[in-house]
Protein backbone atom coordinates (compact mmCIF):
# COMPACT_ATOMS: atom_id res chain seq x y z
CA UNK A 1 0.00 0.00 0.00
CA UNK A 2 1.41 3.68 -1.23
CA UNK A 3 2.34 5.66 1.86
CA UNK A 4 -0.20 8.60 2.56
CA UNK A 5 1.79 12.09 2.04
CA UNK A 6 0.78 14.83 5.00
CA UNK A 7 1.05 18.57 3.96
CA UNK A 8 2.29 20.55 6.53
CA UNK A 9 1.48 24.22 7.41
CA UNK A 10 1.82 27.21 10.02
CA UNK A 11 -1.01 28.69 11.64
CA UNK A 12 -1.00 31.30 9.16
CA UNK A 13 -1.42 28.61 6.33
CA UNK A 14 2.13 29.19 5.19
CA UNK A 15 3.18 25.90 3.12
CA UNK A 16 5.97 24.29 4.96
CA UNK A 17 6.20 20.85 3.15
CA UNK A 18 5.09 17.30 2.30
CA UNK A 19 5.73 14.70 4.50
CA UNK A 20 4.99 10.71 5.63
CA UNK A 21 3.27 10.04 9.08
CA UNK A 22 5.89 9.68 10.95
CA UNK A 23 8.43 12.72 9.86
CA UNK A 24 4.72 15.36 10.21
CA UNK A 25 4.13 13.95 13.59
CA UNK A 26 8.09 14.53 14.75
CA UNK A 27 7.89 17.76 13.38
CA UNK A 28 4.48 19.01 15.30
CA UNK A 29 5.79 17.49 17.97
CA UNK A 30 8.54 19.86 17.96
CA UNK A 31 6.50 22.73 16.98
CA UNK A 32 3.64 23.42 18.12
CA UNK A 33 2.50 26.16 15.61
CA UNK A 34 2.89 23.13 12.94
CA UNK A 35 -0.40 21.32 11.77
CA UNK A 36 -0.69 18.75 9.25
CA UNK A 37 -3.38 17.20 7.07
CA UNK A 38 -3.19 13.80 4.10
CA UNK A 39 -3.53 15.35 0.98
CA UNK A 40 -4.71 13.30 -2.10
CA UNK A 41 -2.57 11.87 -4.98
CA UNK A 42 -4.15 14.30 -7.60
CA UNK A 43 -3.72 17.65 -5.15
CA UNK A 44 -0.27 16.56 -4.33
CA UNK A 45 0.80 16.27 -8.28
CA UNK A 46 -1.01 19.68 -8.64
CA UNK A 47 0.78 21.39 -6.31
CA UNK A 48 4.58 20.45 -6.57
CA UNK A 49 3.73 21.30 -10.41
CA UNK A 50 2.38 24.44 -9.28
CA UNK A 51 5.04 27.87 -10.21
CA UNK A 52 3.43 30.05 -8.32
CA UNK A 53 3.17 30.14 -4.13
CA UNK A 54 0.32 29.61 -2.37
CA UNK A 55 -1.16 28.97 0.71
CA UNK A 56 -3.87 27.15 2.60
CA UNK A 57 -6.65 27.74 3.70
CA UNK A 58 -6.88 27.01 7.49
CA UNK A 59 -10.25 27.88 8.15
CA UNK A 60 -11.49 24.80 6.00
CA UNK A 61 -9.07 22.14 7.67
CA UNK A 62 -11.34 21.11 10.27
CA UNK A 63 -9.03 18.45 12.05
CA UNK A 64 -5.70 17.10 11.35
CA UNK A 65 -7.19 14.46 9.40
CA UNK A 66 -8.83 16.54 6.92
CA UNK A 67 -8.17 15.65 3.80
CA UNK A 68 -6.87 18.17 0.95
CA UNK A 69 -8.45 17.06 -1.74
CA UNK A 70 -9.56 19.72 -3.83
CA UNK A 71 -8.18 23.42 -5.15
CA UNK A 72 -10.64 25.21 -2.74
CA UNK A 73 -7.85 24.39 0.38
CA UNK A 74 -6.05 26.12 -1.76
CA UNK A 75 -5.35 29.80 -2.31
CA UNK A 76 -2.72 30.16 -5.10
CA UNK A 77 -0.76 33.69 -4.50
CA UNK A 78 -0.21 35.49 -8.13
CA UNK A 79 3.90 36.67 -8.84
CA UNK A 80 3.18 40.72 -8.80
CA UNK A 81 5.36 41.20 -12.24
CA UNK A 82 7.63 43.95 -11.65
CA UNK A 83 7.77 45.71 -15.51
CA UNK A 84 10.48 47.78 -15.14
CA UNK A 85 12.61 45.41 -13.78
CA UNK A 86 11.81 43.06 -15.89
CA UNK A 87 12.76 45.54 -19.15
CA UNK A 88 15.69 45.80 -17.16
CA UNK A 89 16.32 42.20 -17.67
CA UNK A 90 15.51 41.68 -21.13
CA UNK A 91 17.79 44.85 -21.77
CA UNK A 92 20.89 42.86 -19.65
CA UNK A 93 20.11 39.85 -21.74
CA UNK A 94 20.22 41.57 -25.39
CA UNK A 95 23.06 43.26 -24.70
CA UNK A 96 25.20 40.36 -22.88
CA UNK A 97 24.59 38.88 -26.40
CA UNK A 98 25.21 41.69 -28.21
CA UNK A 99 28.48 41.68 -27.13
CA UNK A 100 29.24 38.16 -28.10
CA UNK A 101 28.11 38.68 -31.57
CA UNK A 102 30.10 41.43 -31.80
CA UNK A 103 32.95 39.40 -30.48
CA UNK A 104 31.80 35.98 -32.32
CA UNK A 105 32.80 38.29 -35.84
CA UNK A 106 31.50 36.89 -39.27
CA UNK A 107 32.37 35.44 -42.38
CA UNK A 108 34.22 37.35 -44.84
CA UNK A 109 34.15 36.89 -48.97
CA UNK A 110 38.09 37.60 -50.19
CA UNK A 111 39.13 38.23 -53.20
CA UNK A 112 40.85 34.92 -53.61
CA UNK A 113 37.31 33.27 -53.52
CA UNK A 114 37.47 31.89 -50.28
CA UNK A 115 35.01 32.55 -47.22
CA UNK A 116 37.06 32.65 -44.19
CA UNK A 117 35.37 33.22 -40.53
CA UNK A 118 37.44 35.92 -38.47
CA UNK A 119 36.44 37.35 -35.29
CA UNK A 120 36.75 40.71 -33.74
CA UNK A 121 37.91 40.75 -29.98
CA UNK A 122 39.18 44.23 -28.93
CA UNK A 123 42.86 43.10 -29.95
CA UNK A 124 40.98 42.64 -33.73
CA UNK A 125 39.37 45.78 -33.62
CA UNK A 126 42.64 47.54 -33.15
CA UNK A 127 44.61 45.77 -35.26
CA UNK A 128 42.43 45.49 -38.08
CA UNK A 129 42.28 49.64 -37.80
CA UNK A 130 45.66 49.89 -37.48
CA UNK A 131 46.46 47.87 -40.51
CA UNK A 132 44.39 49.07 -42.34
CA UNK A 133 45.31 53.41 -41.42
CA UNK A 134 48.86 52.22 -41.95
CA UNK A 135 48.94 50.48 -44.67
CA UNK A 136 47.92 51.33 -48.38
CA UNK A 137 46.64 49.45 -51.87
CA UNK A 138 49.28 47.22 -53.45
CA UNK A 139 50.70 45.86 -50.14
CA UNK A 140 50.72 42.80 -48.76
CA UNK A 141 49.71 42.50 -44.40
CA UNK A 142 50.18 39.60 -42.39
CA UNK A 143 46.78 38.69 -40.61
CA UNK A 144 45.08 35.32 -39.67
CA UNK A 145 41.88 34.18 -39.97
CA UNK A 146 40.13 32.39 -36.69
CA UNK A 147 42.03 29.38 -36.44
CA UNK A 148 44.56 29.49 -38.67
CA UNK A 149 48.48 31.00 -38.43
CA UNK A 150 49.29 34.13 -40.26
CA UNK A 151 48.97 34.87 -43.22
CA UNK A 152 49.52 37.47 -46.08
CA UNK A 153 46.59 39.38 -47.10
CA UNK A 154 46.13 41.70 -49.85
CA UNK A 155 45.41 45.10 -48.50
CA UNK A 156 41.99 45.35 -50.62
CA UNK A 157 41.38 42.22 -48.38
CA UNK A 158 42.39 43.55 -44.87
CA UNK A 159 40.11 46.88 -45.67
CA UNK A 160 37.30 43.95 -46.86
CA UNK A 161 37.99 42.19 -43.51
CA UNK A 162 37.56 45.17 -41.15
CA UNK A 163 34.54 46.67 -43.06
CA UNK A 164 32.69 43.52 -42.97
CA UNK A 165 33.57 42.97 -39.24
CA UNK A 166 33.20 47.13 -38.23
CA UNK A 167 29.41 46.95 -40.20
CA UNK A 168 28.27 43.79 -38.03
CA UNK A 169 29.56 45.27 -34.59
CA UNK A 170 27.81 48.48 -35.91
CA UNK A 171 24.34 46.57 -37.16
CA UNK A 172 24.98 44.54 -33.83
CA UNK A 173 25.24 47.78 -31.68
CA UNK A 174 22.33 49.66 -33.67
CA UNK A 175 20.11 47.22 -33.42
CA UNK A 176 20.71 46.25 -29.62
CA UNK A 177 19.63 49.86 -28.84
CA UNK A 178 16.73 49.53 -30.87
CA UNK A 179 15.31 47.00 -28.89
CA UNK A 180 16.25 48.09 -25.97
CA UNK A 181 14.52 51.53 -26.78
CA UNK A 182 11.36 49.40 -28.50
CA UNK A 183 10.85 47.40 -25.18
CA UNK A 184 10.88 50.19 -22.68
CA UNK A 185 8.32 51.85 -24.97
CA UNK A 186 6.13 48.97 -26.00
CA UNK A 187 6.23 46.28 -23.15
CA UNK A 188 3.50 46.49 -20.27
CA UNK A 189 2.51 44.39 -17.67
CA UNK A 190 -0.73 42.93 -19.17
CA UNK A 191 1.56 41.53 -21.75
CA UNK A 192 4.82 40.98 -20.00
CA UNK A 193 4.15 36.92 -19.28
CA UNK A 194 3.53 36.53 -23.03
CA UNK A 195 6.22 38.76 -24.19
CA UNK A 196 8.92 37.08 -22.03
CA UNK A 197 8.87 33.88 -24.11
CA UNK A 198 8.67 35.35 -27.46
CA UNK A 199 11.84 38.35 -26.86
CA UNK A 200 14.73 37.84 -27.26
CA UNK A 201 18.05 38.77 -29.53
CA UNK A 202 16.37 38.31 -32.98
CA UNK A 203 13.46 39.81 -32.13
CA UNK A 204 12.06 42.08 -34.97
CA UNK A 205 9.15 44.00 -36.20
CA UNK A 206 8.69 46.26 -39.04
CA UNK A 207 8.85 49.57 -36.77
CA UNK A 208 12.77 48.20 -35.16
CA UNK A 209 13.42 47.29 -38.93
CA UNK A 210 13.09 50.51 -40.44
CA UNK A 211 14.49 52.47 -37.33
CA UNK A 212 17.61 49.62 -37.72
CA UNK A 213 17.66 50.44 -41.37
CA UNK A 214 18.05 54.54 -41.33
CA UNK A 215 20.68 54.84 -38.80
CA UNK A 216 22.79 51.62 -40.15
CA UNK A 217 22.91 53.52 -43.53
CA UNK A 218 24.02 56.31 -42.26
CA UNK A 219 26.91 54.90 -39.94
CA UNK A 220 28.14 52.05 -41.99
CA UNK A 221 31.46 51.76 -43.95
CA UNK A 222 31.20 51.34 -47.87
Amino acid sequence: MEEQIYLIYDETGSFQGFFNLETADRLINENNELHKAPISKKMHKYLINCEADFRINVDMIKSDETEIDAKEFITVIQNVIDADELKKSFARQIKSRCGYYIIFGADVSLSTGETKHFSFKLEDQLNLAALTANRSEGDMVYYHADGENDTLYSYSDIVTIYKTLYNNKIYNQIYTETLCSWINDNLTAETLEEKQNIISYGFCTDEIMERISDVYDSQKLL
